[in-house]
């Protein structure tokens, strides 16, 4: 019945609502001709738990039905525990320790389902915490990040070698609590772009409007459940772009760094540099770092664009990948491909990317 069914209310409500009818107490016997038969079923009196279990009735129940499809919930197979000399209760579960989930057997844990019975992912995400508490003989931390620089981390992306020993299997890690751009690494269009914040240490992503064809790689790719072409704040090419989508986002309405930004539907004026804005001051640093020239990273049809201009960028000299690059008003040479530059490794992915796409682009 409803009152002893194994399953949250919640999911039980928005069954019903969605039009699913629950018929109580009833047990299949074979389906035939078209028709589920079933035998009526009654409630016991309740056992030493409180629980009352089900008895049978002569009566059976004839249900129009061409197709039936079994799902006769989930239970724990106790044989396993016993046979690995793990003490289980009635219903076949390990007993364990509530506080560390160790079970009878010493140096044993059971965690999830395997220990309590079928229930949510949290509450096993919860008892591994506790688990790997007691294992480690102290309180697992809140987080847990390699020191990495970010010119390793981005050396090991498209790395799909195996390990050279179990010893170093964690320096394939690619530390994606730190540096998560599966967005951007995956658009064809280069429309989800990657900016450094000053004084932020996590980059933050932008969506690119115009350079978009909404194929929907980066919502497959995500592993936040997101879909980033329409969730990331978005850099409009004009108002008109902005109000056409319905993402939030700015537009640029010159170069004095006077901006419209469009939060929770909400529009306002801005201007870069401004203290006391309508909006989180974290949007705003993003803004202004997306408007501030020497965050822009130049690609140069000559060397001798780049001598007139301060922008640090770069420019090729050939067809062959060859190129001058310039950091921080200092040059240097460099070859697409390259392994080890003078510079970050990002910036060289960079000039890796474009490359690839104005090589192709020129054939």
């Amino acid at each position: 019945t409803r009152r002893y069914m194994p399953a949250d209310e919640e999911e039980l409500d928005d069954a019903i609502h969605d039009g699913v009818e629950f018929r109580e107490l009833l047990s299949p016997v074979s389906h035939e001709k078209g028709e589920l038969i079933c035998r009526r079923m009654t409630l016991s009196e309740p056992d030493s738990s409180g629980r009352r279990s089900v008895k049978e009735t002569d009566e059976l129940i004839r249900i129009p039905c061409d197709t039936v499809i079994a799902s006769i919930g989930e239970r724990v197979d106790g044989s396993f525990y016993t046979k690995n000399a793990i003490d289980t209760d009635a219903k076949g579960l390990p007993a364990v320790n509530p506080e560390t989930c160790e079970t009878s057997r010493k140096n044993v844990y059971a965690i999830g389902d395997g220990a309590f019975g079928a229930s949510v992912v949290v509450r096993a995400i919860a008892d591994a915490q506790r688990a790997c508490s007691a294992i480690l003989g102290q309180g697992a931390p809140e987080r847990v990040s390699a020191e990495l620089s970010d010119a390793e981390i981005y050396s090991r992306r498209g790395i799909l070698e195996e390990a050279p020993n179990k010893d170093c299997a964690d320096g394939r890690c690619l530390t994606c609590d730190l540096v998560c751009e599966n967005c951007a690494e995956v658009c064809p269009n280069r429309a989800n772009v990657s900016i450094t914040v000053k004084g932020r240490k996590l980059h933050q992503i932008i969506h690119v409007d115009y350079m978009c064809n909404e194929c929907g790689n980066c919502t497959v790719f995500c592993p936040y459940d997101s879909s980033p072409y329409k969730d990331k704040f978005t850099l409009f090419a004009s108002e008109s772009d902005m109000d056409d989508s319905e993402n939030d986002g700015f537009v640029f309405l010159n170069e004095s760094g006077d901006a419209v930004v469009r939060i929770d539907g909400k529009k306002c004026a801005y201007r870069v540099g401004k203290k006391d804005s309508e909006f989180d001051a974290r949007l705003a640093e993003i803004i202004g770092t997306v408007f501030t020239d020497d965050d822009k990273f130049t690609l140069f049809a000559s060397e001798s664009d780049m001598d007139d201009s301060e922008n640090d960028g770069f420019v090729f000299l050939n067809e062959s990948g060859d190129a001058v690059v310039r950091i921080d008003g200092k040059k240097c040479a460099y070859r697409v491909g390259k392994k080890d530059s003078e510079f970050d490794a990002r910036l060289a992915e960079i000039i890796d990317t474009v490359f690839t796409d104005y090589k192709y682009l020129v054939l």
